[in-house]
Parts: structure tokens; C-alpha cells; sequence
């Protein structure tokens, strides 16, 4: 009895898992199809395929607390890409004050600070992707004020023993 239980269980959780993947999937195709049409040398496209990068890096799913807001990212990145059709110029600027520290994010990330062995980097990730729906898609709600103090203030929590050592 218990042994059917846990394989309804996990059933359960494969179906609602298989789900939210095949959801992502469509949420993400017209975004695919936005930034085939964006310049490669632009900074929306190189933007945007950097934060796609870490959404959807090696492992993403075992960031749970972070895959449950990838539908609100994905639809801000679409209402992003629509925009940014109509003026390059100005996605840059619209981001001018969060920009500075989402590529200090991607400084630690690709120095290999982890996500999901550092929680104060990992608030930083929350943190930064809340400063991009506010600053690309303000129509949208943020689950978090996202300024340049607070996103400050969550850059300094992050520990430098954080970044691993070269060997």
C-alpha cells in the first residue's frame, strides 16, 4: 500500500513536471523566434541570450523556488523582445541602472559561483531578474522591489569564499 502510494506519488510529480517543462517550451518558442530577428551584435540580443544562458543552465530544475517564476521571466522577455522591434536604442537605456549589476552577477556566475550552493547568490539571481521585468516589462508585477540599493545590498551578501579557487 505504501509502495503504491509513493509510485502515485511520484507519477504525480513526473506528469506535473513534464507539464511545466512542455509550458516553459511554448513560452520560450516566440522568444526564440524574436531574437532571430534582433541583430547578433545588439545589446538586446547578446542581453538576452546571457540571461537565457543561466535560466536555463545545466540543472535549472533543481532551483525549484526559481523555475516556479519562469513563466512571469519568459512573458517578460517576450513583452521585452516586442519592444526592443520597435527601438534598440532605447532597450539599452531603458535598463541603464540595472544593467551595471546584472553583469556584475554574470562576473560571479561565470567566475562559478553556484546557484544552488549559495543562497545569498542565489537571492542576487531572484533579485536581478525582478530588476529586468521592472526596468523592460514594468507592466508586469515584480515580486520584489528591485532598486539599485536593494539589488546593492544583495551583491554585498554575497561572500567572496563564494567564487571557487583556481587551481
Amino acid at each position: 500500500d505504501a509502495c503504491l502510494r509513493l509510485r502515485n506519488h511520484l507519477a504525480d510529480a513526473v506528469r506535473e513536471g513534464v507539464s511545466a517543462l512542455l509550458q516553459m517550451l511554448s513560452a520560450y518558442e516566440p522568444i526564440e523566434r524574436r531574437l532571430g530577428d534582433l541583430p547578433a551584435d545588439s545589446f538586446t540580443d547578446s542581453d538576452v541570450n546571457r540571461q537565457l544562458a543561466v535560466l536555463f543552465r545545466k540543472g535549472f530544475l533543481r532551483t525549484p523556488e526559481a523555475v516556479a517564476r519562469y513563466p512571469r521571466y519568459l512573458r517578460a522577455l517576450r513583452v521585452r523582445l516586442e519592444r526592443a522591434d520597435q527601438s534598440y536604442g532605447r532597450d539599452r537605456t531603458k535598463g541603464e541602472a540595472v544593467v551595471p549589476f546584472i553583469d556584475k552577477f554574470h562576473l560571479l556566475y561565470d567566475a562559478g559561483v553556484s546557484l544552488e550552493d549559495c543562497r545569498p547568490f542565489f537571492d542576487l539571481f531572484l533579485l536581478v531578474q525582478e530588476a529586468r521585468i521592472a526596468a523592460w516589462s514594468p507592466e508586469l508585477p515584480t515580486v520584489q522591489k528591485a532598486t539599485p540599493a536593494t539589488l546593492q545590498a544583495a551583491l554585498s551578501a554575497v561572500p567572496l569564499s563564494a567564487i571557487p579557487k583556481k587551481s
